[in-house]
Parts: C-alpha cells; structure tokens; sequence
C-alpha cells in the first residue's frame, strides 16, 4: 500500500433498537470493498433471552456447541420458533464471543469492514471487542424510539405464530414494555448505549462519532458526508440511492441464517433491506395516544439520549 492510499476502515455502528440502522447498514454495504456484518453481538443477546426461559444455557467453549445445538433443536421442534433455531438456521462460528472477536480481527487486510450491532447487547461483552475499530454511534429520540419498538415486538410476536391469534388483543392491550421485556427497565436501552458510550470515551477514544438518525434522515446528503469523514469511511454521492434487491442483504455475516421468508430476519427487517434510499421520518406519536409504559420508558431515558446528543456530529 503506497503512502497515498488510505488503510481499509474499520468501523462499528453501536445503535438503539428502531433507529433505520438496517436500512444504513444495507446503505453502507454498498461502499466499495467493504464485508458487513449484521449485529454479532445482538444476535448472541437474542439466543441468549430466547434460550434461558427453555434451561438452556448458551455454550461457553466450542466443545459445548453441538450439544447446545442438539438441545435447542429438540426443544423448539413444532413450535413457531422452529424455523430459525434449528441446527441448519444458526451459524455455529458465531455462537461464541470470542470468535466473534477472532473473526473480526482476521478480516481481510484488504478490505473495508463495517459493523452494525445493538448496545443493548454489548453488556458483559466489552472484552470481546475487536482490535482497531471504530466505535461510532446512532441515537434516536425515545419520543420516536419507543412507540416504534414497542408496536415491532407485537407484530414480530403476531407474524411469527408466538402471540395466537385468540389471544392477540388481550394480550397487546395488557403488554407492559418496562415489565415483559427481558432486562427492561425505565432506561432501557438507552441505559446500556449510554453505559457503552462512555466506555468508550474512557478506554478508546475521547470523542466518538454520534449521529442523530431523524437529522441524517431529514438531509442525508450534508449529515452522511460528515458521518464519513468522522468516522473515517470513503464518501460518494452515489451511496444515497442503491440497488432495492434485499439479495446483497442475504450475505451480511449473522449468526442467524439470512432467509427473507423467515421471522427471523424478513418479517422485522424486509423493509429495510428492500430500501433504495433514505426517506423523512415517520410524525411523531402525540403523548396522549401514548401507553403509559411507553411514556414511563421515554422518560427514565431522556437523561441518557440528552447527553450523548449534545455531542453529535451537526450539518
């Protein structure tokens, strides 16, 4: 490599739920040269909660992988949950941490690679993180967040057969965001970006880049560039528009099997990886068509978004 050219970038993208962050990782998996990866850690996190209601703990070391397999394919045989858990559904390499970690180290010399991952699932991981990244992040208002979070786990719920249909409306009307959820607290998860955040002023980086993603969507063309540029990555203004096929999509590393037919990826994410481009953002729910969870969430989070916003980039 001459000393004109610039070393590959590495970077992560560290995101609250509901922020159009698979719709930019699809963006940004249009940059030249570069491999993607679609929440690592997150989808760790996923088997994690799923798997510890069944008693089933997720493997320590790779000799306890296949028993861990064989155990999670017995127990969701026949159930909703069957499609995406079994054997042929998971990717084995990414069921530990630490190869998570050795596989992002090992990536091409010669390539770019980006990261899309959620912070919830960050926690108890920052030893695992990978060398010579960038830690970057993407904030949304809980205003936003939360009414969209909440009405996406019901319909995944609905559309995965996991909520019956009989049941449905009782159980939408009773759902309680800051009770049912594992780990949800009033903060949650802007507790555990925030915690992040700061993890990483303190050990990486002093600054690190934060973009609001309703300021990116509102002018992608003047926030994306800056994005860019502080984070490392190559601009052209062709990345804002890009092929709509979701096939690309479907080789983004995960430890989930890619399948647009499947609930555990197409039915929360075809939107987003059949996108062409970036759109303004949806209006805002008014408070009052709020449910007090919702309400209770967005307000034990505003301490946490308020801080990290006033430091993000600006057009």
């Amino acid at each position: 490599m001459s000393k004109d050219e610039k070393k590959p970038f590495r970077v992560i993208l560290w995101c609250v739920p509901r922020a159009v962050s698979t719709a930019i990782s699809k963006c940004f998996s249009f940059i030249d040269n570069t491999e993607s990866w679609f929440e690592p850690f997150c989808g760790l996190y996923t088997l994690e909660t799923s798997c510890a209601p069944m008693g089933i703990p997720l493997p320590q070391n790779e000799g306890e992988i296949d028993d861990f397999l064989e155990k999670l394919e017995a127990t969701v045989k026949d159930t909703p949950l069957e499609p995406f858990m079994k054997k042929e559904a998971i990717n084995r390499s990414m069921l530990l941490p630490r190869k998570i970690q050795e596989r992002l180290n090992s990536a091409p010399a010669d390539k770019n690679v980006f990261v899309k991952d959620i912070a919830i699932a960050a926690q108890g991981r920052y030893d695992y993180f990978p060398d010579g990244y960038r830690h970057t992040f993407l904030i949304r208002h809980p205003e936003r967040m939360f009414p969209s979070f909440r009405k996406m786990i019901i319909d995944w719920g609905l559309k995965s057969n996991l909520i019956p249909e009989s049941v449905a409306e009782e159980m939408i009307k009773n759902f309680d965001f800051t009770r049912d959820l594992p780990n949800a607290t009033p903060g949650f998860p802007y507790d555990c970006q925030y915690n992040l955040w700061r993890h990483i002023k303190e050990n990486y980086e002093e600054q690190p880049v934060v973009m609001d993603v309703d300021e990116m969507l509102a002018n992608p063309g003047k926030m994306l560039p800056k994005f860019f540029e502080a984070a490392g990555m190559p601009w052209d203004e062709k990345y804002l528009r890009w092929d709509p096929s979701p096939e690309g999509a479907l080789d983004w590393h995960w430890v989930f099997k890619m399948e647009m037919d499947k609930a555990s990826f197409g039915n929360i994410h075809k939107e987003a990886v059949t996108s062409s481009e970036f759109g303004p953002s949806k209006p805002l729910v008014p408070r009052d068509q709020m449910t007090p969870d919702i309400i209770k969430s967005i307000d034990g989070a505003m301490e946490y978004y308020n801080e990290m916003a006033a430091t993000r980039i600006t057009i």
